[in-house]
């Protein structure tokens, strides 16, 4: 069985409530429930409350990866147009129930990207390594939100500083949002102008579906795809 050595780390972001969590299960294989499964919830608060580190060794055909995984507090969702849920949670956090503001959680994410993106000694990057792949979370029911995307290009350009191999991962697809996704995707990339290539996007952009249980054969393919498209990413940093 073959190695890749080094542990390469990964931040993930996105707004409260986008499925980073379900992504890090899916990406380490751990079980909702056990102790070494990210927490999953479907209210309104941030989930982690705070920046959580899970390490895995990933293995695809025959070849170990050690994955150190960043799961960071989610940022609050601020449209023009509040849904319901939106205005929910705004209510909540003025009266006191342990919501995080929007800039204490972009606070954290900046100093997270500060520490270990560009700021990291000889010393430090020779024992642990730098987070190298930013994965964005959006919700497919919010690709055509621009909000969402120029959250995206504050975090790749201002936080870390383009040094990052970003990947876009549209979460909860469902046949009904997934008309001309990839497309779509692309409009709204192209009106952020980070001289990013959209010609071929296999490594840019990935789909993971809305699925019933882990045992569902969505939950096995789109796992083993985020699973290959890391693998590939390991070996261009």
């Amino acid at each position: 069985m073959g190695n890749r050595g080094s542990n390469i780390h990964i931040l993930l972001a996105g707004q409260t409530g986008v499925g980073r969590s379900t992504l890090i299960n899916m990406i380490t294989g751990a079980t909702d429930g056990s102790t070494q499964a990210a927490r999953v919830s479907n209210d309104v608060r941030p989930c982690p409350i705070e920046t959580t580190v899970h390490t895995a060794q990933l293995q695809v055909d025959g070849t170990t990866l050690q994955c150190s995984l960043w799961d960071t507090r989610g940022l609050d969702e601020a449209i023009d147009h509040p849904n319901l849920m939106d205005a929910a949670a705004n209510w909540l956090r003025q009266q006191g129930f342990g919501l995080f503001s929007k800039r204490q959680s972009e606070r954290d994410l900046r100093n997270i990207c500060r520490q270990r993106v560009h700021d990291l000694s000889d010393g430090e990057q020779s024992r642990s390594g730098p987070i190298v792949i930013l994965m964005w979370c959006i919700h497919a029911s919010k690709i055509d939100v621009p909000i969402h995307w120029e959250h995206f290009r504050k975090i790749y350009v201002e936080y870390c500083y383009r040094r990052v191999k970003p990947v876009i991962v549209i979460t909860q697809m469902t046949p009904g949002f997934a008309i001309e996704w990839e497309e779509r995707c692309k409009q709204q990339l192209g009106k952020l102008d980070l001289g990013i290539g959209l010609d071929d996007t296999r490594d840019l952009l990935l789909v993971v579906r809305k699925f019933r249980d882990t045992s569902s054969p969505e939950y096995t393919e789109d796992s083993l795809a985020l699973k290959d498209l890391i693998f590939q990413l390991s070996g261009r940093t």
